[in-house]
């Protein structure tokens, strides 16, 4: 367990990594952005229906997911008859933000999904750091099934810091770091990205067009 661990991901990152890793959260926000635009909706409830709707689920099916739910609340329609590609109540959890019965940071506890939402909300915020399995694995340089990856807040919040002091060293936002060190660690795992995300050629950057609701 150790802020070296993180050095050496970093150390191994090739060029994608890095071009991506430093852009993702940036992309992931223009993408929730023009799905909000497209559906009529407000960026921060389409932001908290994509973190809500993200457990269990791929890239390309977690957009089309909130397609499904964002045309439901446009049209009215019932939310019983909407399809998604996660669980039931992550979509009820959706529906709720996008309607306003629900507000997503009063209901929401987990330091992971707080932080994702925080990093896709403003991606220039030096604070939050979104660890998951991935990043644990990382850190303590191992190789375990993401769900022996749990992690409690001390580690978390060491973690976090840990890619904070990193982002500092090498002049880069701590998300930044993030998402280099959670990509080249894909890569050298050979844990590929779904193939859907290249259908379109637009990479991570997938207009709502191209991911129709189901």
């Amino acid at each position: 367990m150790s802020y070296e661990n993180l050095q050496r991901f970093i150390g191994r990152a090739d060029a994608i990594d890095l071009r991506d890793g430093v852009n993702a959260y940036r992309i992931y926000h223009r993408v929730i952005k023009n799905f909000a635009l497209s559906y009529a909706a407000k960026f921060e409830p389409t932001l908290a229906a994509f973190c809500a709707l993200s457990p269990q689920n791929d890239y390309y099916g977690n957009l089309r997911s909130l397609a499904s739910v964002l045309h439901a609340v446009q049209h009215s329609l019932p939310l019983e008859g909407v399809t998604v590609s996660t669980y039931k109540h992550c979509r009820d959890r959706a529906y709720a933000y996008l309607t306003g019965k629900a507000d997503f940071l009063s209901t929401v506890k987990g330091l992971k999904i707080r932080a994702f939402y925080a990093n896709i909300l403003d991606p220039e915020d030096p604070k939050p750091v979104t660890i998951d399995g991935h990043m644990v694995c990382a850190w303590r340089g191992i190789n375990v099934p993401m769900q022996s990856a749990s992690v409690k807040p001390a580690e978390y919040d060491e973690i976090a810091q840990g890619v904070r002091d990193l982002a500092e060293e090498i002049n880069l936002l701590p998300n930044q770091v993030q998402a280099i060190i959670w990509l080249t660690r894909k890569r050298l795992q050979r844990i590929k990205y779904d193939p859907q995300l290249n259908l379109f050629g637009d990479g991570i950057e997938i207009p709502a067009i191209n991911a129709p609701p189901f």
